[in-house]
């Protein structure tokens, strides 16, 4: 029956497979954004160390950062399969297209601040000038943190509401349920993996993290699928 009434939604279908495609590309290039990102020890010495001497630390994040231009125009997409439209799209496009800005900002960041502190670090030999850079980084850091929590945390909530529009939208239910899910893991795993062991050090947040974002992404692929095949 989903199904039925999804064949039959009217609509501009260009816009459609436009979104699909944006979602396919948002998993894909995040799945090989995350694989090369490197991982960061918990020391911040450790840390500029690990950036200076990444090969695909420039590249891996000019990757991320192009993710968040591709989760717009999916979100477009989905609102215009409403046929008598959405509050909560309406309230969820314009609240992610500024979080995006946001994250594009954030991942920037890893670009040029931290990138260059790194590489100043190795270069340094005087104690003084070392101490000083981990300074900075220390500084810049947790205004970076909180900048990534904070706006994936608005992102993957939105998502939950997401769902929950899809329920009584064109889409099949499972889909809906997909997101609403994801979206809650996704939350609870930034929660614990980037709040909660954030004091603790290793990579065990980080991993939690990463894992919880599977059924997002499962969400996301098919939903970029069935948009393709409107």
């Amino acid at each position: 029956m989903a199904e039925e009434r999804w064949l039959k939604l009217g609509g501009d279908d260009k816009l459609f497979k436009i979104g699909g495609i944006s979602a396919l590309l948002y998993v894909g290039l995040s799945v090989v954004g995350n694989l090369m990102h490197t991982a960061m020890p918990p020391t911040p010495a450790g840390a500029l160390e690990t950036i200076a001497g990444s090969g695909s630390w420039k590249i891996a994040h000019v990757i991320l950062t192009s993710t968040y231009f591709f989760i717009v125009p999916m979100l477009i997409a989905v609102a215009a399969t409403f046929k008598e439209g959405s509050t909560i799209m309406r309230i969820a496009v314009p609240m992610i297209l500024v979080c995006a800005a946001v994250g594009i900002v954030q991942i920037s960041t890893h670009l040029t601040i931290f990138h260059h502190l790194a590489h100043k670090y190795v270069a340094a030999t005087d104690p003084m000038v070392k101490a000083n850079i981990l300074l900075l980084y220390e500084t810049f850091w947790p205004f970076n943190v909180a900048l990534e929590v904070a706006h994936l945390l608005v992102i993957y909530s939105l998502i939950i509401a997401i769902g929950f529009a899809m329920v009584h939208g064109a889409f099949p239910k499972w889909v809906a349920w997909a997101g609403i899910i994801g979206g809650a893991v996704a939350v609870a795993g930034i929660i614990i993996g980037e709040i909660i062991l954030s004091g603790s050090g290793g990579l065990m947040g980080d991993r939690i993290f990463g894992f919880s974002l599977l059924p997002v992404m499962v969400w996301l692929l098919a939903v970029g699928v069935i948009l393709l095949k409107r």
